[in-house]
């Protein structure tokens, strides 16, 4: 229901259907997939396909979403927080890297 209530609230909105492109829509497609594959897999008197089928479409379909997460707006909620960590590993590696940039820069008395 909330995957449903998402689509309704993007296309209700013009400043979100403004944002919101056809890579979206088509995760949260692959979303719903996932949940009414499993809800079919759980109650497979109503499944369209034998029980067993119905649990591995729920996996493959779930396997998809998890791979596609990286590559997904959400990927930045947890990737941002690594952000100063890589820059600091960047700007240390090697570990003279930042004392010899500041050389250069003059500002060997300075923090880096």
């Amino acid at each position: 229901m909330t995957i449903l209530g998402s689509l309704v609230a993007r296309a209700a909105a013009p400043a979100s259907r403004a944002l919101t492109g056809a890579h979206d829509v088509g995760i949260l497609g692959r979303l719903f997939v996932v949940a009414l594959s499993g809800w079919l897999a759980a109650h497979p008197h109503f499944a369209p396909l034998d029980a067993r089928l119905m649990v591995l479409l729920h996996v493959v379909a779930g396997n998809a979403a998890l791979l596609a997460t990286p590559f997904t707006k959400i990927a930045h909620c947890v990737l941002a927080r690594f952000a100063p960590l890589v820059f600091e590993l960047g700007w240390h590696f090697p570990a003279a890297t930042g004392r010899h940039v500041a050389v250069v820069l003059r500002k060997e008395n300075e923090p880096v």
